[in-house]
């Protein structure tokens, strides 16, 4: 997913630090709709962020299930950096991962993935950009055309995700 981010809404995170599970409780109720998607930006020094890289992979590609064990899991203490990512709303649960999905990239540009999670300190701004509108484009040809995903429906894709 990609976006012009433009910060119309901004919070503060709860005066005491969170984690991300915390994170999503305390912060999602608090946006204007649950319906709406939400480009998210959070830039910080963060006491802990926790990420996931999956190494590089080349065809034929494996399933993301398959190549997900391959990770490497880091944690970052006292680290500054910027979160970008989506808030994506429950009924686009079959698109994407429902709620918030966010990548790190520490603001020396040396160190980020996917979040698996984080302490974020207290009275920290998240600033959202609402998207009512968004496009989807699939290939019409190739390999994404030919290929069977219904083999997918019970992967647990989604719980990885998170």
């Amino acid at each position: 997913m990609i976006t012009h981010f433009e910060s119309s809404i901004q919070q503060k995170t709860p005066g005491n630090a969170i984690n991300f599970s915390e994170f999503k409780t305390e912060m999602a109720p608090r946006l204007p709709s649950q319906n709406m998607i939400y480009a998210v930006k959070i830039h910080g020094t963060f006491p802990s962020v926790t990420v996931r890289a999956i190494p590089a992979q080349e065809k034929p590609y494996s399933v993301l299930t398959d190549v997900v064990k391959q990770q490497k899991i880091f944690t970052y203490t006292n680290i500054s950096g910027t979160f970008v990512g989506f808030y994506m709303p429950a009924i686009f649960r079959d698109l994407n991962i429902m709620g918030y999905h966010f990548h790190f990239i520490s603001d020396d540009h040396t160190r980020g993935s996917h979040i698996l999670d984080f302490t974020i300190a207290p009275g920290t701004t998240v600033q959202y950009d609402p998207k009512p509108d968004f496009t989807l484009a699939l290939p019409a040809s190739g390999p994404f055309a030919s290929t069977d995903f219904s083999a997918d429906e019970d992967s647990g894709v989604e719980a990885i995700g998170e």
